[in-house]
């Protein structure tokens, strides 16, 4: 019986460091997720900003040729 206690014993200890093992790799891959969830929302806002600058320069872009083709229309006549 002694042995058997024994058995189950060392089972026990070894669930427990296989449990805290587990955790610990758990854990690295919830900051790694969350590094990359950081990372992903920094390209989001970086990626957005420079959609806002090209949509800007485009319109300032198109007021100047809307421009230049009044002036053309304006010299034509």
């Amino acid at each position: 019986m002694d042995s058997i206690n024994v058995v189950f014993e060392e089972i026990k200890f070894s669930i427990e460091q296989l449990e805290e093992v587990l955790t610990r790799k758990i854990d690295r891959v919830k900051d790694d997720v969350r590094n990359l969830e950081d990372s992903f929302d920094s390209y989001k806002r970086t990626t957005n900003r420079t959609i806002r600058e090209i949509k800007q320069n485009i319109s300032t872009i198109q007021d100047d040729i809307n421009t230049i083709n009044e002036k053309i229309s304006e010299e034509e006549k």
